[in-house]
């Protein structure tokens, strides 16, 4: 009689350890066979939301799928709605600001007669280079300045005879060779003098 011995491979099992949180539970984990896809459910409980996966799987998928290829334990993460809101709209609102300030700002300066900022001739007047130096040319600063009773402003060589205005959120066009220096106001539509 030829016996032929009967060769299996080996069946290696990996656990999977939904770790516990305040503020919901995981559904998924136990033993599992090599290579096999597991998938891992979190489910807030009331007045909490899902933030995320944390452990030997960061993600924030919900739910997730991952393979059986080592013992894991993978921990869901749940913070209060509260906290949750809180954190998305002041991350919203600080990124919105600082894009939308940068892009109009650049728009502005790039296209002034597009915005009616100030007449064409006024513009044309304004970049035009000058023969001569004025004496009574009220001279300007570079780069941010403080303006007493005013504030904090900034102008450069790209926006001049533009300044930007901290204090209003919004820019001024410097009218150049006044006695005392002159500024149209945008968002007050008129001119205003520093004293």
């Amino acid at each position: 009689a030829n016996f032929s011995p009967e060769i299996s491979n080996p069946v290696f099992t990996y656990q999977v350890i939904t770790g516990t949180s305040m503020g919901g539970v995981a559904t998924g984990g136990g033993i599992y066979n090599s290579g096999a896809t597991i998938t891992l459910e979190a489910n807030a409980t009331s007045g909490y939301v899902f933030s995320g996966w944390d452990g030997d799987v960061n993600s924030t998928l919900n739910p997730l799928s991952i393979i059986a290829d080592s013992n894991k334990t993978v921990t869901p993460v749940f913070v209060t709605v509260e906290a949750y809101t809180t954190s998305v709209k002041s991350e919203g609102y600080a990124q919105g600001y600082a894009q939308g300030k940068v892009s109009g700002i650049n728009l502005v300066q790039s296209n002034p007669i597009d915005y009616d900022l100030v007449t064409k001739a006024d513009y044309e007047n304004a970049i035009e280079p000058s023969s001569s130096v004025d004496s009574n040319s009220t001279p300007y600063t570079i780069d941010w300045f403080y303006q007493p009773n005013r504030g904090w402003m900034f102008t450069n060589d790209q926006t001049f005879p533009y300044f930007y205005d901290n204090n209003t959120t919004d820019w001024l066009y410097f009218e150049n060779g006044t006695e005392k220096p002159r500024y149209y106001e945008y968002k007050s539509k008129a001119w205003i003098i520093f004293e």
